[in-house]
């Protein structure tokens, strides 16, 4: 289970990435499984050693392949310096942090 400070942060970054998504929503409709379906997850939260950084995993919907692709992220406790690592389109996952792992360039 989450520390509450880390699970704040974790909802913090959903409502973040959701936002372009949740501007342009028509509220004259029920939401529905398609946009279920086309929304980004976020998942797999590993908070660094020192306690500073969380990496987790944000996937995606890819129409044209048909398929999930999941690239990895970062960003501080604080919330702030939210940054994508990853871009690859075969997908990234399972973040983890070594025992002895540099800190992030700010």
């Amino acid at each position: 289970m989450l520390p509450r400070s880390i699970a704040a942060l974790f909802s913090a970054v959903v409502i973040t990435l959701s936002a372009p998504a949740l501007a342009s929503a028509q509220v004259e409709r029920p939401f529905n499984v398609h946009e279920l379906i086309a929304m980004d997850r976020i998942g797999d939260p590993q908070v660094a050693p020192d306690g500073e950084w969380v990496a987790f995993v944000v996937s995606s919907l890819d129409r044209e392949a048909n398929r999930r692709r999941s690239d990895l992220w970062l960003v501080r406790t604080d919330g702030s310096g939210l940054r994508r690592l990853t871009t690859h389109e075969a997908g990234d996952f399972n973040p983890r942090w070594s025992a002895t792992a540099a800190k992030p360039s700010r």
